[in-house]
Formats: structure tokens, sequence, C-alpha cells
């Protein structure tokens, strides 16, 4: 009841991020509300015809911000070079009340780092979070009043109860197949760009590491790799 008469603005480019706000929106909002995107973001929306407002620089972006002057302010934090961040700075320097959310597990103090040193974090009003352990992770440079745990819209509406009910079924019927077995779910840490290994490194190669596994399992084990969407299906083929 309190944002029927208010506007709020969406600051949206990474796919994780327009899946969530997506997840969001789609419940059609009972008020007024605006997203801002850069190139990637721009696609998501326009394929699922949902207006946007598509920037090319940081100062386009405060531009717009201006041009709608919003009463609130959601986006979810990458890194201090993102739309998204700059967004939250440009959030406080016009006081507008800034709604971020955390849609992952990891990185999570990294995505709400300022640039200057020592090391300082981004001003917003409310952040939502996952559950109890990303909220116990942001409590020592946040007040805990601000940080609300609601779940994860996406994640939730992805995997609903029926269709987790039809993957039991699905796979159930397969009895033995799967004896035996390690399913190796794969991320491309070792692809990641220089500038993002400094905010995402977790000390260790997936390669290395289905290595090793490898390694130390017994010879009738059998092992399924779930590549990530990104990755060449031939990565692991040295192994």
């Amino acid at each position: 009841s309190i944002m029927t008469h208010k506007t709020l603005v969406f600051v949206s480019s990474y796919e994780a991020t327009n899946n969530y706000i997506f997840s969001i929106i789609k419940n059609k909002l009972k008020f007024r509300y605006y997203i801002i995107t850069t190139k990637p973001g721009s696609n998501y929306f326009k394929k699922r015809k949902i207006n946007n407002f598509e920037v090319k620089n940081f100062t386009q972006l405060e531009n717009k911000i201006n041009d709608l002057s919003p009463d609130f302010l959601f986006t979810i934090p990458q890194f201090p070079d993102s739309i998204e961040n700059k967004s939250l700075e440009l959030a406080n320097k016009y006081n507008i009340k800034s709604i971020t959310a955390v849609d992952n597990w990891f990185p999570l103090k990294e995505r709400f780092k300022r640039k200057e040193k020592p090391i300082k974090y981004l001003n917003t009003d409310f952040i939502l979070v996952n559950d109890q352990k990303v909220k116990s992770e942001l409590k020592n440079i946040y007040k805990e009043k601000k940080i609300i745990c609601t779940g994860n819209p996406y994640l939730e509406q992805r995997w609903s109860k029926s269709y987790l009910a039809n993957i039991k079924n699905k796979y159930s019927s397969r009895k033995g197949l799967f004896k035996d077995t390690i399913l190796f779910i794969s991320e491309p840490y070792s692809e990641l760009s220089t500038r993002n290994k400094k905010i995402i490194n977790p000390g260790f190669s997936e390669i290395n590491i289905l290595g090793k596994i490898i390694q130390v399992i017994d010879k009738k084990f059998k092992i399924y790799i779930k590549l990530h969407p990104s990755e060449n299906k031939k990565k692991y083929y040295i192994i």
C-alpha cells in the first residue's frame, strides 16, 4: 500500500539479475516501475515484450535516473564498474531509497565494495537475501535490520514442488542406472578474466579438482560431467 503512489526503477544488465527482476515484475505489480538496462539486459526484456530503457554508459544512466526521478531504486550489485553498482552510487547521491538483493551465495561482500581504499561499502537501505547463511555473512558490514531473508523468487518459481516431483518420478523409474556414479557440476573458474579473478577467486581450478577425483576413486565408478552453458564440450577431454 505504501508503494501504490510511488515509482521504482530496476537497474539490470546480467542474466541472473534479469531473471530475478523478471520473476518479480511478472506478478503484475501494483505500482509504477521502469527498467534501465545495458545491451544484454535490454535484449532479455525485449524478448519478453517488456519495455525498458537501454543506456550505453554511466552518463546516460545518470541522466535517465534524473529523468525518471524514482522514489526507490532496485538492483543486484555485481562489481565496482558495473551499471548496477553505479546506480547505487547515484541513488546515494540523489537521496533515492535503494533496495538491493543478493541472488546467489558467492561472492557476497565483494559485490558491495567501493573502488577506493581503505575498503568501504556501498550504502543501501535494504538488502534482500536468499537465506540466514547469507544474512549472517553480511551482518558485520550492514545493520541486521537492513538485511531481510526473502528467498529467491527466480529459483522458487523455477523449482516448484510439481517440477521437482516430475524429476523424482522420472529418475526413480531408472533404478540402477546411476549406481556407483559421481555427478561433477562444472563452473568455469579457470576461464575467468583477470579482472573477475580479483573478485571471484575460489583458489582452485575445476580441471585440477576433477583430475584429483579421478585419481582417488574406485575404477568401478562412472563420472557424469554437467558443463556450465559457457563451457566447450571438449573442455575435459584432456583427462
